[in-house]
């Protein structure tokens, strides 16, 4: 949405709430006049630099607002929100993406029944490296204040980030709105933006493709009518979440019932460490899911199935039409027939890792290969060696 003064409000019909306004100024470029709700006294210190993530989760059930902050001092605190979906996955994939890209990361405080978790980290460049490739995170944000109400809020905007406003002044910009667990109309979203007037940013106000977007986040706590906690941050950095619209199992040429969830497949390419110049193996291959997600972070991926209807496919889709609707198809080795308590692997080491998803019984029936009772058949030898090893 676009045009002075103009917002756009959403928010899901669940007990989650995520309200997200965007406005820009109705005197065009110049500094708003501020609000008899801001603070008075703001006094101005540079000691240190934070960054806020904001990591935002989406089912057709929830919307919510999940928040990052870290600060670029060493020895420096921030916060970070998190929504209340997957919490075994969130912190684990934020830690190995971390272990990829060689950053320093660490976690001061962290719970799953909370949506906020603090971290430490060093800079700008580590934190557009750490949530490059996130799925569980939306983008990472620099904390430019925090506080319990607007008044604690712009008296540490000021103390924090005044020495930043000048290097912005000319920039494009603009603000957005997004609450957590709460919301706010219109009319007071943009009576709180134009308390930020003293920026004294020149720059052309723009709601789309601007150089620099700012955002007020709130947090709530449920059923209270005021926030709890309040952010103003700068953007960053974004994540690859856009991803999951184009391999969204809705759009896939072959599936089936048990196909896995491409966010959770995601995530766990994420939490296994796949990557380029890395080779990862899925035992219960099915139509595909896992090796998908490898392939799409770099690493080349193989599988097998003891159902050989998965491997073969039907109607001419197979796992091998699904690597090419995705262009992965030159990452993909192939797959085969095969029980994994009887592997036909070489017993070497040539995987980098197995990535997989066992069968419970539940939506497929069990399945073994073999004699019925259960001695096998005996060993292949060529030249005195064993054929499947």
């Amino acid at each position: 949405m676009s045009g002075a003064g103009q917002g756009a409000l959403a928010q899901n019909s669940g007990s989650k709430r995520r309200d997200t306004g965007k406005f820009c100024s109705e005197t065009g470029n110049q500094p708003l006049a501020r609000s008899k709700d801001c603070s008075k006294t703001l006094k101005a210190n540079d000691e240190t630099q934070e960054i806020l993530v904001v990591v935002v989760r989406l089912n057709s059930q929830t919307l919510s607002l999940n928040t990052f902050e870290y600060l670029t001092s060493s020895n420096s605190i921030a916060n970070i929100t998190f929504i209340q979906i997957h919490e075994s996955f969130r912190k684990p994939e934020i830690e190995a993406l971390a272990a990829l890209a060689n950053v320093q990361l660490e976690f001061v405080s962290y719970s799953e029944s909370s949506p906020y978790s603090t971290v430490r980290l060093t800079d700008e460049a580590e934190a557009r490296a750490l949530i490059s490739r996130s799925i569980s995170s939306k983008g990472i944000y620099e904390l430019w204040g925090t506080g319990e109400d607007y008044d604690q809020l712009h008296a540490d905007v000021v103390q924090r980030s005044s020495t930043k406003w000048a290097q912005y002044r000319s920039c494009s910009f603009k603000f957005e709105f997004d609450t957590f667990a709460g919301s706010r109309t219109l009319a007071e979203q943009k009576k709180y933006i134009k308390c930020f007037n003293y920026f004294g940013f020149q720059g052309s106000i723009k709601m789309r493709d601007a150089e620099q977007t700012f955002t007020i986040f709130e947090e709530y706590v449920y059923s209270e009518v005021t926030p709890r906690r309040i952010y103003l941050a700068r953007f960053v950095g974004g994540s690859q979440r856009h991803i999951l619209n184009e391999y969204t199992l809705k759009k896939r040429d072959y599936i089936n019932t048990t196909s896995m969830d491409s966010e959770l497949a995601l995530l766990t390419a994420n939490l296994a460490l796949a990557g380029p110049d890395k080779i990862f193996y899925d035992p219960f291959v099915g139509t595909g899911s896992f090796p998908i997600a490898c392939s799409h972070f770099g690493a080349i991926t193989m599988g097998s199935d003891i159902d050989g209807r998965m491997i073969r496919g039907k109607k001419g889709k197979d796992i091998r039409t699904n690597f090419q609707q995705y262009h992965l198809l030159d990452r993909y080795l192939d797959g085969f027939i095969s029980d994994l308590t009887h592997s036909p692997l070489r017993q070497q080491k040539i995987l980098d890792g197995v990535i997989c998803d066992p069968p419970y019984g539940i939506r497929e029936g069990m399945k073994v290969l073999g004699t019925k009772d259960g001695s096998g058949k005996e060993a292949v030898f060529i030249n005195g060696e064993a054929a499947h090893l």
